[in-house]
């Protein structure tokens, strides 16, 4: 593959310590095949990538990004949505700074991002992002918004529940539901613990009650 430029469809197949290593090496090294070898992995089965040699690929990643500042002109869509999947706490500046300067599909790809990669210290980001020209990008701010019961935005939500773009007012009205309902249902306090709860990543109660029950049977 590293001589011809073919087998990709081998190599998806195949997600192992030794694929992931080639992987990480083609990007390192070839950088006239980076965006083949990029949507290669952008398409590779989602399950796949828990897998722990995954971290391989993050500072390769990172240095083209690094190489490449975000910019009015898309190009790092693909790298972002893999280092959102695969990276840690090392990533987060970077979807930070596209959050800020990005080109408006890659400020949309990493606030959708966001659903499996929040951190507290990108509340600002979100914030401003309600605010964002781009309709989709608005969109997907409110529904991390709502998702992650971010009490401090609710002024702004609450004016684009009157937004223009049907999906923006859609997903802002969506965002005010869910924290009313949370609100109006918990007891004094446990509001604050579930945005606690949701912005850590701590699966729902239940849904470890579920996940427990099935490791029985």
């Amino acid at each position: 593959y590293e001589e011809t430029g073919e087998g990709e469809g081998v190599l998806q197949k195949h997600f192992n310590d030794e694929t992931l290593d080639m992987w990480a090496r083609l990007l390192r090294t070839r950088p006239d095949r980076r965006y083949r070898v990029t949507q290669c992995l952008a398409y590779a089965h989602v399950n796949r990538w828990q897998h722990p040699q995954s971290s391989v690929l993050v500072k390769p990643l990172l240095d083209i990004v690094a190489k490449e500042p975000a910019g009015p002109v898309p190009g790092h869509g693909t790298e972002l949505g893999i280092l959102s999947r695969v990276g840690g706490a090392e990533v987060v500046p970077v979807l930070a700074r596209f959050l800020r300067e990005g080109h408006r599909g890659e400020r949309e790809l990493v606030m959708r991002a966001l659903h499996s990669r929040f951190e507290p210290s990108l509340v600002p980001d979100v914030l401003k992002a309600l605010e964002d020209s781009e309709p989709r990008v608005r969109a997907a701010a409110c529904s991390v918004v709502g998702e992650f019961l971010l009490f401090d935005a609710l002024p702004e939500v609450r004016k684009l529940a009157g937004d223009a773009d049907a999906e923006v007012s859609r997903q802002a009205a969506r965002a005010l539901a869910e924290i009313d309902v949370t609100h109006t249902t918990s007891p004094p306090g446990e509001a604050e613990t579930e945005q606690q709860r949701r912005a850590s990543g701590d699966p729902d109660p239940a849904a470890r009650l579920v996940e427990a029950l099935k490791e029985i049977a």
